[in-house]
Order: C-alpha cells, then sequence, then structure tokens
C-alpha cells in the first residue's frame, strides 16, 4: 500500500512531482510558480510537444540539471471550469499510474484549481492516488515486480483541513483495496471457508460477524443455497455482517452478495477456455464484505445488514443435476435446467433469509450474475433491475457521482413465462433470449410484498480493463460496488 499524505506546495524530500495542465496548455497556478523557479522548462517542453492538456494526457520531462527531482510530470486534466471530483479523481491515478512504473519512492502532486470545491477536489486527487496504486502481486517473487513507489504526497491550500477530510474517502479506498484482494485470489487459496475466516478478521466497533455452517443452513432450510455446493469437497458458509450503530433501531438497509468463489458450471460444465476466470464469480460477496469495511472504517450511522453465501459450482458424484427439484428456504420449488445457472440459487436463499431472520424493508443484492449482461451493457455499466423506480434513480444517481455507473433495465412479468416448470415451481433458467431479465426476474420471486429491492448484475464491470480511459480501475478486479454502495448509503440512508 502507498501511503497518501497532504502539504504545503515545496518539493523538497520527494524525488519528482507532478503539476496540472488545462486544456489549452494553461498551467495551473502552481504550475506556473513552479515553472519560475526551473527557468521555463515546463511552458517551452508543453509548447513544443504534441500535449495539449486534455484529461489524461502525460507529458514526462526529466528534470533539468542543478534540480534535486528526477523528473516533472505534466498531466492533462481539461477544462479549467469542468474541473471536479472525479476529474481529480482521474488526475490522482494517472499521476500514480505512471510513477509505480518508475524507480521513484515519493512523489509530490500539485494541486490547486479556482472552484469553490478545491479542497473537496484535493481530497479525490489523493483518492484517485490510492486506488490506481493498488496492485496485487502477491504471487510474484521476481524483484522487478515490487512496488518502489511508498509515499504521494498531495501539495494543496488547507492542507491539514484536506487531510482530515480525506479520511472518508481513505475508508472507501481501503474497502475497494480488500475487494481487489479477495477477487485477484485464486480458488485454492480462497476456498469459501477461508473467505469466511477473512470476514471473521474484520473487527470495528458495532459490528458483528456470524459465520454459519452447512448444518446452520440446512436447518434453517436453505438446500437451494445448499444445492450450489453439493459436488465441492469444500463446505459451503454463509457469513453474516451486523453493522449497528443505532443499537435500539432495526437495519435500514440489507447488502446481500453472491459467492461462488469457483465455478466450473458443476455438471452443466463450462467450456475449458477462460474458465480460471471463474475464481471471479464471488465478486458480488466482495462488494459486500468492501463496502461494510469501508462503512465501519468510516464511522457511517447507518445500520447495515451484510449477508454473503459462500460455495464452490464443482462437478462430481454427489453433485446436483440438470432436472433435479430443489426446495427454498421460502418453501418454493425450483427445477434445475442448468447447473450452471447457480447465482440465483444462493440469491434467492439469502434474500428469503434477510427478510426472515431480520425483517429487513430494503434489499440490494449484488453478483456476477449473467454473461447475457456483458452483451448489453459491456463492462462500462453494471445492469440494474428493481422494483421502486425512486430507488433506482437514487443508484443511478451514486453510480454517476462515484463513476460506478448502473443502467436500469425493464422488469415486467411478460418475461416469467420463460421460467414456467411442468414439475415445479418454476425453473432456474429461460431458453435464453433476455437472459439477465429472466435471471432478475427468478430473484424477484423470493423478494415479500413491501420489500424495496434492487438487484446488480456486476458480470461486466467486477473484473475488467479500463486503465486506458480510467487510471483508478487498472487491469483485472476492479472493486466495483464499494464506491456506488458507500455513495448510496450515505446519501440516503445516513442521519
Amino acid at each position: 500500500m502507498v501511503n497518501i499524505s497532504f502539504s504545503n506546495f515545496d518539493f523538497l524530500d520527494v524525488s519528482s512531482v507532478a503539476v496540472m495542465v488545462y486544456e489549452g496548455k494553461t498551467l495551473s497556478k502552481s504550475a506556473k510558480n513552479f515553472d519560475g523557479k526551473v527557468n521555463g522548462v515546463i511552458s517551452k517542453a508543453i509548447e513544443n510537444e504534441k500535449f495539449s492538456g486534455k484529461v489524461g494526457e502525460v507529458l514526462s520531462i526529466y528534470a533539468p540539471y542543478g534540480l534535486k527531482l528526477n523528473r516533472i510530470l505534466c498531466v492533462g486534466v481539461g477544462k479549467l471550469e469542468e474541473f471536479n471530483e472525479l476529474k481529480a479523481q482521474s488526475y490522482g491515478a494517472k499521476v500514480g499510474e505512471v510513477f509505480l512504473s518508475t524507480n521513484d519512492e515519493k512523489i509530490k502532486i500539485f494541486v490547486d484549481d479556482a472552484s469553490e470545491n478545491k479542497e473537496l477536489n484535493s481530497t479525490y486527487v489523493g483518492f484517485g492516488a490510492y486506488l490506481a496504486t493498488i496492485r496485487n502481486y502477491d504471487y510474484k517473487t521476481d524483484e522487478d515486480c515490487k512496488i518502489k513507489l511508498q509515499d504521494i504526497v498531495v501539495a494543496c491550500e488547507n492542507h491539514e483541513k484536506v487531510s482530515n477530510e480525506y479520511k472518508e474517502l481513505e475508508a472507501v479506498a481501503k474497502g475497494v483495496e480488500l475487494v481487489r484482494k479477495l477477487v485477484s485470489m485464486p480458488a485454492n487459496d480462497l476456498t469459501p471457508c477461508e473467505f469466511a475466516k477473512i470476514a471473521s478478521t474484520l473487527e470495528y466497533p458495532n459490528l458483528k460477524v456470524k459465520v454459519m455452517s452447512e448444518k446452520d443452513l440446512k436447518k434453517l432450510g436453505m438446500d437451494m443455497m445448499l444445492s450450489v455446493g453439493n459436488g465441492s469437497e469444500n463446505e459451503s458458509k454463509m457469513v453474516v455482517f451486523e453493522y449497528k450503530p443505532k443499537k435500539d433501531e432495526e437495519f435500514d438497509i440489507a447488502l446481500i452478495g453472491k459467492g461462488v468463489c469457483f465455478d466450473t458450471g458443476g455438471i452443466s460444465l463450462k467450456p475449458s477456455k477462460g474458465m480460471e476466470d471463474m475464481k471471479f464469480d464471488m465478486a458480488g460477496a466482495g462488494a459486500v464484505i468492501g463496502t461494510i469495511k469501508a462503512l465501519s472504517e468510516r464511522g457511517s450511522n447507518a445500520n447495515v445488514l451484510g449477508v454473503m453465501g459462500l460455495v464452490e459450482n464443482m462437478p462430481s458424484g454427489k453433485a446436483t443435476r440438470p432436472g433435479d427439484v430443489v426446495k427454498s428456504m421460502s418453501g418454493k420449488t425450483v427445477e434445475i435446467i442448468n447447473t450452471d445457472a447457480e447465482g440465483r440459487l444462493v440469491l434467492g436463499d439469502l434474500i428469503t433469509f434477510a427478510q426472515k431472520e431480520y425483517k429487513v424493508k430494503k434489499i440490494i443484492d449484488l453478483a456476477t450474475l449473467t454473461g447475457a449482461i456483458i452483451v448489453a451493457l459491456g463492462k462500462e455499466y453494471a445492469g440494474l433491475f428493481t422494483n421502486d423506480d425512486d430507488f433506482a434513480n437514487q443508484l443511478i444517481k451514486a453510480g454517476r457521482k462515484t463513476g460506478e455507473k448502473v443502467w436500469m433495465l425493464p422488469m415486467s412479468s411478460e418475461y416469467d413465462a420463460m421460467l414456467k416448470s411442468d414439475i415445479a415451481d418454476f425453473k432456474n433458467i429461460g431458453a435464453g433470449e433476455a437472459g439477465s431479465i429472466v435471471a432478475a426476474q427468478f430473484l424477484k420471486r423470493f423478494v415479500e410484498e413491501g420489500v424495496t429491492w434492487a438487484h446488480i448484475d456486476i458480470a461486466g464491470s467486477a473484473h475488467c480493463d479500463r486503465a486506458k480511459y480510467d487510471p483508478s480501475i487498472p487491469k483485472g478486479a476492479s472493486g466495483f460496488g464499494v464506491r456506488v454502495l458507500n455513495k448510496f448509503i450515505k446519501d440516503n440512508i445516513e442521519k
């Protein structure tokens, strides 16, 4: 982890610096001042290079002789009047990304803008730098892969105040970091049992963590979830987070995550090509634990229930077969047509559990549920399905503010015919059309009357390569969900 701190505008004790350049080759105030101290080397370099100051452009200048610096990095931040939190985040992320590939150990990022939100923007520069420098090289032994960058100092006005305000974003970044680490772990290390152990290590005021065994789940009648893990040698687990700063009040919301630690497809076996990526199928549960960590770190006053269903979907003589009928915790029966449509079986029982055992009235579930959502939205948006338009609008707004964008897709009873079964209450999959919508219609059948519910399909956005236009999300596990959920809870639930 790279340490982020805040200070004034000197450049002592750092090996390199980064400065802002607005679109049109306009130097920021601090860049102009710095340019004067280095005999105009910045302005001369910009004038003679194809560098305009558009968002994401970079120009690396080797520091002139006599200056105790390695380089000066000019970073385009776009139009002055459009500089905001997300542009500031992008600026910090781009700097972090560039200096990860150098031998610099301590650098400084100069931040100054004329907006009313300059202090807030400065916190987001630090936030972006943190996000961009999260790397998971635990399994690499080559010393050249070790990160040399240790410290990033953000130079800004009122740096002590900014440093204090940054703590909230730092808490969110720590949540994202945890998710990326977990989603990147190979399945031989992150079994359901190991995931549950990691969850149990979270220790914060107002947080209780409960781990339930297969025996516990059987007593609760969660046979639908248990059917997914029948073929695995690794025991299925359910983890419940009770984050409750308001001791005498009910839970404001439940966050529910699919945690399929490895998904072979079961008896309906997936093709071998790309199957190694199925270690990412627990990213919904990752988003839940990451959000709980972020809320706990920053001391949110919302009562939040987190529930993770942790299983492995493996083929064996004990595995669930196509044609089997399983009974859910709700009492409804489901005919298994395809064992690779397993995530919805886990989520259905988790949704029932949260309603029956904790009487929650608001639920958000997250899952890498369908490949169909990638066909529909690519990897830039997550799919949003809900029974409440106001709820949807709140989530969409939170997504826009954080850059973790969601796009609402339709839900309608017309799609229910695709789940009709001849021998059970309904099937676990349709014929292929509208795959993401049909999966959401399946989940909706477990949502009780009067409960506000949203399902977020993160199959595309949980693991991607967006660094070319969003340096805060390097190639690999994105940590999707923590930022948008944290923002949603802060803006709509906290009092």
